[in-house]
């Protein structure tokens, strides 16, 4: 894929900001009114289901977070909170669903993934239509091998160098921090892989236990 200059130093400065590192944070729209609202203290007045938007397919990370943390609002905000999953586009089909609806009514977790196509170029929304309400979790990145296939990422490393582009790598979807990751690797260690988006989880773990 080709970039603009532009969205090459985006992504170089993103690079050193985010490789190796996944935030998983719930967001809202950034302003208007709605039914849902909160009183003068603070306390929310919610009278109807809040969505909860998890934005890839069921059985991932994200959606595990969605309805954990769904479970733990619903007795805060008295109100039922359903966790919706919207996959697709690197999680902005799943933003563009939160945006769509009114204020107050649906919320969206929101991972370092989708984030990474902002400054990519690639999302269908901006940062200053959406507000993050508080950071859920945060972690390393890894590369998972099929047990047995390498004995240690030097063994891995070797046989990327030796086979540039052979070697492919499930990620979450194009411009996402996946492959910011793999961009990282190839600078600080000469590898190249083949990145392969999958829109949902258990396709991308059933491609690295089917070979």
């Amino acid at each position: 894929m080709c970039a603009s200059r532009e969205q090459g130093r985006s992504r170089r400065a993103l690079t050193s900001l985010l490789a190796g590192l996944v935030v998983v944070s719930v967001f809202v729209t950034s302003c208007g009114k709605s039914g849902n609202t909160a009183d003068e203290a603070g306390k929310a007045n919610f009278r109807r289901p809040v969505d909860m938007i998890a934005p890839f397919g069921a059985g991932g990370g994200a959606d595990q977070v969605a309805r954990a943390v769904a479970s733990a609002m619903e007795p805060e905000l008295g109100v039922d909170v359903p966790v919706v999953n919207v996959e697709g586009a690197t999680g902005s089909t799943g933003m563009t669903k939160m945006l769509a609806s009114r204020p107050g009514d649906a919320m969206a977790i929101l991972i370092q993934d989708t984030l990474a196509t902002v400054p990519a170029g690639s999302a269908s929304f901006s940062m200053d239509e959406v507000r993050a309400v508080c950071r859920l979790q945060s972690m390393p990145s890894a590369l998972f091998v099929r047990k047995g296939a390498y004995d240690d990422w030097q063994d891995l490393a070797a046989d990327a160098k030796s086979k540039p582009g052979e070697l492919k790598v499930g990620t979450v979807g194009r411009d996402s921090v996946d492959d910011i990751a793999l961009a990282a690797l190839a600078k600080e260690h000469g590898t190249k892989f083949r990145a392969v988006p999958y829109s949902t989880p258990n396709e991308r773990y059933a491609s690295l236990l089917g070979g």
